[in-house]
């Protein structure tokens, strides 16, 4: 248990120094796949802003929505911080409120690329910015 704990550790920090490091090349260029019609109220670069108060020095924006075979959401979302500019790709699914990563990176194109280990589904807390994108992504699919 302490190993894996140790690892997750371990890979949190390198991902904290690669969005670090990472440079205006990776910025958000506003390519961000969303139907105009389906995400009404959206922002000029197609992107969705919600606020998430457990993380307040970040700005999110949803980028991308699809829905997947299984009925959940594939969001693609963008955070931009004090340590830079990252994209997390989770399965979503609104009716149980449940979610996982799928895929994380300094690009969007890095986090559309899957994981090395895409866990079970867990529940979200409310009190995360996985449940404030969740939120956000479950209400504009309504």
């Amino acid at each position: 248990m302490k190993k894996h704990a140790a690892e997750i550790i371990i890979i949190l920090s390198l991902t904290l120094i690669m969005t670090s490091c990472s440079n205006a090349d990776t910025a958000f260029k506003g390519d961000a796949n969303l139907d105009s019609e389906t995400l009404a109220d959206t922002t000029d670069d197609s992107s969705i802003e919600i606020s998430s108060p457990s993380d307040p020095n970040a700005s999110y924006k949803i980028v991308k929505i699809d829905e997947m075979s299984n009925g959940n959401l594939e969001v693609i979302s963008k955070r931009q911080g004090p340590s830079g500019i990252s994209f997390a790709r989770r399965e979503i699914s609104c009716s149980n409120y449940t979610y996982r990563y799928l895929g994380e990176g300094n690009t969007q194109a890095e986090s559309e690329e899957d994981s090395s280990y895409i866990g079970e589904m867990s529940a979200l807390t409310g009190t995360s910015a996985s449940s404030d994108v969740a939120n956000a992504a479950c209400e504009k699919i309504k």
